[in-house]
């Protein structure tokens, strides 16, 4: 199977975060990564993502 990539682009959405993360790292692809580039958010989502 082919490796790919979900890249995110985000600012102050820890909320939508606690949402998507845990359904994406449910799946049973093999194969894949998830690249979060925070935009210096305010909400605490950069800390969340970091204990994730």
């Amino acid at each position: 199977m082919k490796s790919f990539s979900i890249i995110i682009v985000t600012w102050n959405a820890l909320e939508h975060l606690k949402n998507f993360l845990p359904s994406v790292n449910k799946t049973e692809y093999p194969d894949f990564e998830i690249i979060i580039a925070d935009n210096a958010s305010s909400d605490g989502s950069k800390e969340w993502i970091k204990s994730a």
